[in-house]
């Protein structure tokens, strides 16, 4: 009898191996047999939950977007200490943590050779950047509430935080710390500016 296989567990059991190989290899020298020889399919096993690399690569980011969103999430709610705290622990975890700079690099290297306008990432990208940008508003206008800081339009506040911290990137990459700590510093007088 032919062994019942979960569709959405097995997609992610390939998106798994996926992301490692991703990881290991880069965008550009991930093979789909690595993959399907990695969790042990042909194949044509694989094309019955993927496209092509492009649409696993797209499911991978998704993925690790989402885990990092959670883990925006998770410090905007647990992080101790005044909501400049929070908002500080948010900033340090997305230029600290070694996965999600590992996505970012495989992000940089899939968008260095893409020739059309609206790859599939574009809006899982964008559907992330909103997400984190929406964590940090919300922490702001919480600390607003809490009358930690003073009243101000919270969005440009919320956007400009997030660009810091996306451009401690390629500084976090080359290993230009001085630079990223700089940044850290940049953020944190925006976010003392806020405080009454």
């Amino acid at each position: 009898m032919p062994k019942i296989v979960n569709y959405d567990e097995r997609r992610n059991e390939i998106a798994c191996a996926g992301i490692e190989i991703f990881f290991e290899k880069g965008y550009h020298k991930t093979r789909l047999n690595d993959v399907a020889k990695r969790v042990n399919i042909g194949r044509t096993t694989f094309y019955q939950y993927f496209n092509d690399k492009e649409d696993l690569f797209a499911f991978c980011i998704e993925k690790m977007m989402n885990k990092a969103t959670k883990r925006q999430e998770d410090l905007a709610q647990n992080t101790e200490g005044n909501y400049a705290q929070k908002i500080h622990a948010m900033l340090e975890c997305m230029i600290s943590v070694e996965y999600y700079m590992k996505m970012k690099t495989l992000l940089h290297e899939y968008f260095s050779t893409k020739e059309d306008d609206t790859p599939k990432m574009i809006p899982i990208l964008m559907q992330y950047r909103r997400k984190v940008i929406e964590t940090y508003a919300s922490v702001i206008e919480e600390g607003m509430n809490a009358g930690e800081f003073k009243r101000a339009d919270v969005m440009p506040i919320a956007h400009t935080i997030y660009a810091i911290s996306e451009a401690n990137i390629l500084p976090k990459l080359s290993g230009e710390d001085e630079f990223v700590e700089r940044f850290m510093d940049a953020a944190d007088l925006i976010v003392q500016g806020l405080k009454r």
